[in-house]
């Protein structure tokens, strides 16, 4: 029997796709990046601030200080000053007015590096 080398190919390429497409569906389902995503955007994120001397008196009198036993949601451009004296500025999605996370906290940070990027990644696969 004589087979076509062409077709062989690309029955071998769509294979592959197909197989490959449902091993990653699998592992990475689109309801878990679906719920990354949106915890990220309702945790919301925090700039941290350079103060310098001249304005340095804006942010010591519009500033809140940052109590990590009362949380709560802060509106979007809250100055905080946490504990060690730095200052962080709240940035929220642009649906949601308000930042749930703390201020300098790493595993935070991580998760919203993390959820945007996989969501990014979804938008632009599907």
């Amino acid at each position: 029997m004589l087979t076509n080398d062409i077709w062989t190919a690309q029955l071998c390429l769509i294979s592959a796709t197909t197989g490959f497409s449902l091993y990653a569906i699998n592992l990475f389902p689109i309801h878990y990046f679906d719920l990354l995503y949106r915890c990220t955007v309702h945790l919301g994120s925090w700039k941290k601030v350079p103060v310098t001397r001249q304005n340095m008196g804006y942010f010591h009198e519009s500033s809140i200080e940052f109590d990590p036993h009362r949380v709560r949601p802060l509106a979007d451009g809250t100055v905080c000053v946490t504990a060690k004296g730095e200052y962080f500025q709240a940035q929220s999605h642009a649906d949601y007015k308000s930042v749930a996370a703390e201020p300098d906290n790493e595993d935070q940070r991580r998760l919203l590096v993390s959820g945007v990027g996989r969501a990014m990644l979804i938008e632009v696969t599907f």
